[in-house]
């Protein structure tokens, strides 16, 4: 055990504060499903006082990493760096799962022979049945019983479409565009959103073709070796354009190459983080953006890895009160149980969670719900269609490139 972990393992003096906070225990009630008995377990495990089994491995998976518990928590433990330790731990003594190396060492450092992958996915989505509510989402009938409902996939990815460089007339500034695995392969028109909402107010935006994955889906299973690779990727390959920021529009992927590629790579990531923002904490700091107020109702949800992670939560607001109508939903800080692949693995456990928040947005008199993050509007939009509310989510710069020019048809389309 190394002497991080264990000043991490003693702070917790197991007041249970963190019960109050954390989103699965809402839902559980059970002990280990806590941030004060996951350590204890954790701790156990290490000491050798109990054995790895399929209980404590579900232990460490089913945390949402929502850092909700750490952000709140009196002692200052960094829960998220326990969770990441045990999951790296299990998966050093134990392996990780065939299906995960494969995407994770094979696929994800390989960007043409996932775009190959990707497109015929996109064909073959043709077999899966659309949502009679929304005809953007398709069922998974076979893994989920028919209750997972996922985002088309693009006809092309962001990626794809974006120009290497997007000229800015009356050029301010120059951003570096991290686009992002959702965004690029579902989302395509929230990343043409962005760049043509920069580029409208004096930034020219570079799109790097290289990039890769963030690493976050490899950090959530614990696979090092293959964080590092493509961690050092991203670092390399955005450390060579000269730009005044690094931009992205997933709270997800933000938190990931701010705040976890420094404590990775050291100082091979020296001076990365500190340039990384994400677009509405962007545009709020550094650009003087008008925007003609809309009648439109609008409420925000606080993606948890850009509120407890980044804290970042005024910014998105006050945008958003320039461009339209804003209401604030009650409880709009509450998880929204997407979790990335907690959603996946969890569907049922992640849809409860998820029912609080959609009655947060029933409460609100808006028309429109707007986000930071793409697997946010993905959980979010998913469970709105199942129970039958008719409510929009967008991403914020959808919202707030239309409100410049509400006149015009900006959004982009044929993607």
């Amino acid at each position: 055990m190394n002497e991080l972990i264990e000043k991490e393992l003693t702070k917790c003096v197991r007041c249970g504060k963190c019960r109050a906070q954390c989103p699965v225990f809402l839902e559980i009630g059970t002990e280990i499903s806590v941030a004060r008995g996951r350590i204890a377990l954790l701790e156990a495990y290490l000491d050798g006082r109990i054995p790895y089994s399929e209980k404590v491995k579900e232990t460490m998976m089913t945390c949402l990493r929502c850092l909700r518990c750490q952000e709140n928590c009196p002692s200052g433990v960094r829960v998220d760096t326990l969770i990441n330790f045990a999951r790296e731990k299990m998966a050093e003594e134990f392996g990780v799962p065939l299906v995960g190396r494969l995407i994770f060492r094979v696929l994800l450092p390989r960007r043409r022979l996932f775009n190959v992958l990707v497109r015929a996915g996109s064909i073959l989505q043709n077999l899966l049945p659309r949502s009679k509510q929304d005809a953007h989402l398709r069922h998974l009938p076979l893994m989920f019983h028919g209750k997972r409902r996922i985002p088309s996939l693009s006809k092309r990815s962001a990626l794809r479409i974006l120009p290497e460089v997007s000229k800015a007339e009356n050029e301010k500034k120059v951003v570096a565009f991290f686009v992002g695995c959702l965004t690029n392969y579902s989302y395509a028109h929230v990343a043409q959103a962005i760049v043509e909402l920069l580029n409208r107010n004096g930034v020219t935006v570079i799109t790097p073709k290289k990039q890769l994955c963030c690493g976050q889906p490899v950090l959530s299973y614990g696979d090092i070796k293959a964080l590092k690779r493509l961690a050092e990727h991203n670092v390399a390959l955005f450390n060579s354009v000269e730009c005044d920021a690094i931009v992205t529009g997933c709270a997800s992927c933000g938190r990931m190459i701010r705040k976890e590629y420094e404590p990775l790579l050291g100082e091979y990531a020296g001076g990365f983080s500190a340039k990384v923002y994400d677009v509405g904490e962007f545009i709020a700091k550094f650009l003087d953006v008008e925007f003609e107020h809309r009648d439109e109702t609008v409420t925000y949800h606080d993606p948890c890895h850009l509120n407890w992670g980044q804290g970042i939560s005024e910014e998105p607001r006050a945008l958003l009160k320039a461009a339209g109508e804003y209401r604030e939903m009650p409880d709009a800080i509450r998880c929204c149980g997407g979790g990335g692949s907690f959603s996946l693995f969890y569907y049922d456990l992640s849809a409860r969670i998820t029912a609080h928040k959609v009655e947060s947005i029933r409460q609100t008199p808006a028309d429109t719900v707007t986000t930071s993050c793409p697997g946010c509007m993905l959980q979010i939009q998913d469970r709105l269609v199942a129970e039958g509310v008719d409510k929009r989510v967008v991403h914020l710069a959808e919202f707030l490139l239309n409100s410049q020019h509400p006149a015009e048809k900006l959004l982009p389309k044929g993607v």
